[in-house]
């Protein structure tokens, strides 16, 4: 059999238990794998009742190559016959094997972690792993940035730890203090943030070795990060000075995979997680050694957070000397970092841009089995973005699967208000409606609350194990955890053999899987975040039974503790449900109850971020108390000696999905603005510019209008700034009309910051109003009014290209200011084809060959911007023309290639025909626009 394998070109795996089970037919598999042969999977059992786990063997060799279903229910002897020829056309497209290399070469062993990469190329889908995106796809500009200024801030946290340290041993105070590893964490510190791509992210090392540090909050995407680089990595697009990028996902180095009594070095740890069937041969340990000597090794170090509390004694040394010595990116929360890193990135959620994308995405997959899947896909996005709470927790890539997930399905009706324990309770009701059809249980007429009692059991099983694993700092769970539980809530597996698979956690095991019962395995939860929430209703569970005062000392003992941070927003959100009710007086006065951290700053921002869970919950008595309590804290930031406790409150405000736009939050605002101190109506206004407040009141905007007039010119920026930071609710008439008269304040500091602010309003809503007072402002009798109105239309860009705006133009460019039909132009180019009517081509055709015109370089660069519509006969040969020209020859060029990517045929043709032309100049620019626009083709 291994010489029939050798001398096959592909080999075609068909898989079922059995196959899995087979010795034999693992290390045929395996060998294959080896020599590089190409691999087709076929699936032949039932997946709903078994496929390959990802840390099997066969799920390991054959989960990322796309298998042919067989096991569809659909058994026809047509859907058999379009199986099997999907299988020939498979086998005739695969290209002939290449030429195996020996299995202990070097080479061939640094080209398997590429090989595996690029495998490695799809995302899938949390809720349905039959399902995924492309890996770029998936990305979707998931920005990375980075903080400066790092140092220096984190300079000021030590001082003020400091200071707590004293005024704690000056009370001789009892309580711990938290505001070191709180306070002290990447997230605390708001410096400036700068967009920095993946390429760049070295650049800031100044160290031979290079060291970053990646931060992201739970579900952000830090996994997907490491995903994505070592994908590109090894296809060639990203850090080619690396030999061998190598990830580990840290919380698989446990004690029951490298169990103590060995000291344990980089190549140990290679072959473990990634050869643990194979020898590494002396050659190849002594190659990897002298790439790491050589640093030409790069490490991605996933899961920090799910790694620091629990590290095994056996691998400290390990760990840091890796940290140490090796190149590398560290990723984790942001609460668990106690080392220092001099280089500090953090990976942020969504932009409203990505959201839109990943929803038409999702929904386009969806076309074959839901219904009109692109119109529900909009539906999803109106519905998201009316509902500020849930556009907020949308930013967060996996809460928008979950959210798309639980759209796309009828169970699930719209929803008003949704919170993080909202969205996650409607999941897990949803994935228990799966496991009930499974088990052919009807639960289409079942209610929520049903479902929950037929889930009951397994719903209890999955709560007493995620909270004893929080508290023992466990993310994978061993084979002795799962019996405790199992004694614990006297739900057996055996009795249970489904209740592992109903889609919360996934088993991690590298050995066959065949002869292993499920208690043998180990597992963890398809994300932190669910054993979170899970954790978070045992939590509740214990605070309404006898169980009561464990929960009491919990929350006493861990409420600052940002580890457990998601578990107590969870619960907060969770106490709306009727089955936690009772347990919310207890809950808010145990929060209340000493120990409270000395300053007070992390009660305040505990406070925020539970209180958001509960926002809507009119129910809640002490809620009013609560908002009051914030509001004091806000008014405290308004003196400028508070600037670190304002940084911390804004930042907790904004994370909050609709704190600020409640009633009460804006109508304590507005009594803060009515002050007459000036000192405190700036720093109020500050406050308010930096506040994201998606749904102001009328009398707020208002208040805050009144202000753009203030005859202090700081209390007018401010004020600008605050229109500018509430984005479309600002555009009415009257605060646009009273921009516009800011527009032309005697300062020029006031005049630009109206402008930004329109801007930053039409952004969101380029309404007739902002358009027609710019358009005013175009006939005003101050040149400097009309300049700016002009470059306001430009930065609006496409929104503006109205017929009004269009005719405008074409009148100003007839005008004698010089700097306004420069103005214009540049507008013109920010608008491109939508600006581009036959009137204003002639006019710049004509404007390009005036050489009293102006700045004839900004023709040409408009004219470049308009693309097909400018790709006529005379606008080509009017540029062929320029080329000639001294002054805009390179301008000319530059546009005729801009031109010329969008109707290559056209330009091309014209441009042959001209390479005959009498000035030496000209034939010899024509030459060069060929030349890039080949190399733009290419």
């Amino acid at each position: 059999m291994a010489e029939a394998v050798s001398n096959a070109s592909i080999f075609c795996c068909f898989m079922t238990p059995e196959y899995e089970k087979s010795r034999a037919c693992k290390h045929e598999l395996e060998r294959a794998d080896k020599l590089g042969k190409r691999i087709i999977p076929c699936m032949v059992s039932n997946r709903k009742i078994w496929k390959p786990s990802d840390s099997s063997w066969l799920g390991f060799l054959t989960d990322p190559i796309i298998a042919i279903d067989f096991s569809d229910n659909d058994t026809s002897q047509a859907k058999l016959d379009e199986k099997t020829k999907e299988l020939v056309r498979r086998i005739k497209n695969q290209p002939s094997n290449p030429t195996p290399k020996t299995s202990s070469s070097p080479v061939k062993l640094f080209e398997s972690f590429k090989e595996k990469y690029l495998r490695e190329n799809k995302i899938k889908r949390i809720m349905n792993e039959e399902r995924s995106f492309s890996i770029e796809q998936s990305y979707i500009n998931l920005a990375i940035v980075e903080t400066k200024e790092q140092q220096e801030k984190e300079k000021k946290l030590k001082q003020r730890d400091q200071t707590i340290q004293e005024q704690e041993d000056e009370q001789n105070s009892n309580i711990d203090s938290h505001n070191n590893d709180i306070l002290g964490t990447f997230e605390e510190i708001h410096g400036v943030k700068t967009a920095i791509e993946v390429e760049n992210m070295f650049d800031k090392c100044k160290d031979k070795t290079n060291k970053v540090l990646v931060l992201g909050r739970a579900g952000i995407g830090k996994s997907t990060f490491c995903q994505y680089v070592t994908y590109r990595w090894a296809k060639g697009d990203l850090w080619s000075d690396y030999n061998l990028v190598v990830l580990i996902y840290l919380r698989k180095l446990t004690d029951s995979r490298y169990p103590s009594g060995t000291e344990y070095s980089l190549v140990h740890l290679l072959k473990k997680e990634y050869f643990p069937c194979d020898d590494l041969s002396s050659e190849q340990k002594d190659k990897f050694k002298e790439l790491c000597n050589k640093q030409k090794v790069l490490w991605i170090l996933d899961g920090y957070d799910e790694f620091v509390q629990n590290i095994p004694e056996q691998l400290k040394k390990l760990f840091d000397h890796l940290r140490e010595t090796q190149h590398h990116i560290l990723t984790s929360r942001p609460y668990a970092i106690a080392i220092p890193y001099d280089v500090k990135m953090e990976i942020i959620g969504f932009t409203d841009e990505n959201i839109i994308n990943y929803v038409n995405q999702f929904f386009n997959q969806l076309n074959d089995e839901l219904p009109n899947a692109s119109f529900e896909g909009e539906k999803l996005l109106k519905f998201l973005e009316s509902n500020s709470s849930i556009w907020g927790v949308a930013h967060i890539p996996v809460n928008l699967e979950l959210i798309c997930s639980l759209w796309s399905n009828p169970d699930w009706s719209e929803s008003t208000v949704l919170t993080m324990a909202g969205l996650y309770h409607n999941m897990i009701q949803w994935l228990c409606r799966r496991y009930l059809k499974r088990r052919n249980i009807n639960h289409e007429n079942m209610s929520k609350r049903a479902v929950y009692e037929e889930c009951n059991k397994e719903l209890e099983f999955y709560e007493h194990l995620a909270f004893r694993a929080m508290e023992s700092n466990q993310i994978i769970f061993p084979p002795e955890l799962l019996e405790e539980i199992e004694d614990e809530t006297k739900i057996f597996l055996h009795k249970n053999p489904e209740l592992l698979n109903m889609g919360f956690v996934k088993s991690y095991d590298e050995n066959p899987v065949g002869n292993r019962i499920q208690t043998m395995k180990q597992y963890y939860f398809i994300h932190l975040s669910f054993q979170e929430h899970f954790a978070a209703r045992h939590f509740l569970t214990m605070l309404k039974n006898s169980n009561r005062q464990r929960a009491i000392h919990f929350i006493h003992e861990n409420k600052y503790n940002q580890r457990f941070r998601m578990v107590f927003i969870f619960a907060s959100g969770l106490l709306g449900q009727s089955d936690y009710k009772s347990c919310l007086d207890i809950f808010w006065k145990t929060i209340e109850d000493e120990p409270l951290d000395i300053i007070g700053v992390g009660h305040i921002k505990l406070l925020i971020a539970c209180l958001d869970e509960l926002i809507d919950l009119t129910v809640f008595r002490e809620r009013a108390h609560y908002l009051k309590l914030i509001s004091q804290w806000l008014m405290m930031c308004t003196r400028r000696k508070q600037k670190y406790i304002q940084t911390n409150l804004i930042q907790s405000l904004n994370r909050t999905n609709s704190l600020m736009n409640t009633s009460y939050m804006q109508r304590k605002l507005i009594e803060m603005l009515q002050t007459k101190d000036e000192d405190t109506k700036l720093n109020v206004l500050e406050l308010i510019s930096k506040l994201k407040i998606s749904k102001p009141n009328t009398k707020l905007l208002s208040l805050i209008s009144v202000n753009v007039q203030h005859e202090q010119q700081d209390i007018r920026n401010a004020a600008c700034d605050s229109l500018g930071n509430m984005g479309e609710k600002a555009a009415t008439k009257d605060i646009i009309d009273t921009l516009m008269k800011r527009m032309r304040d005697d300062c020029l500091d006031i005049m630009s910051n109206a402008r930004e602010v329109i801007c930053r309003i039409a952004e969101k809503a380029a309404t007739k109003e902002i358009i027609d007072a710019l358009i005013n402002a175009m006939a005003d009798e101050e040149s400097l009014v009309r300049w700016n109105a002009c470059e306001t239309l430009g930065k609006i860009g496409e929104k503006a290209a109205t017929n009004e705006v269009i005719d405008t133009f074409i009148n100003a460019m007839r005008d004698d200011d010089y700097y306004l039909r420069t103005e214009v132009c540049k507008a013109l180019g920010h608008m491109g084809e939508k600006a581009a009517t036959n009137e204003m081509i002639n006019i710049l055709i004509n404007a390009m060959g005036d050489k009293t015109f102006g700045d004839r370089s900004k023709v040409c660069e408009t004219l470049g911007t308009m693309g097909k519509k400018a790709a006529t006969n005379e606008v080509i040969s009017a540029l062929i023309y320029a080329m000639g020209d001294t002054e805009i020859r390179w301008n000319a060029c530059a546009a005729l290639v801009n031109i010329g990517e969008k109707v290559v045929t056209t330009v091309i043709d014209i441009l042959i025909n001209a390479v005959g032309d009498e000035d030496y100049h000209v034939r010899s620019n024509i030459y060069t626009v060929l030349g890039k626009m080949g190399e733009k083709k290419e």
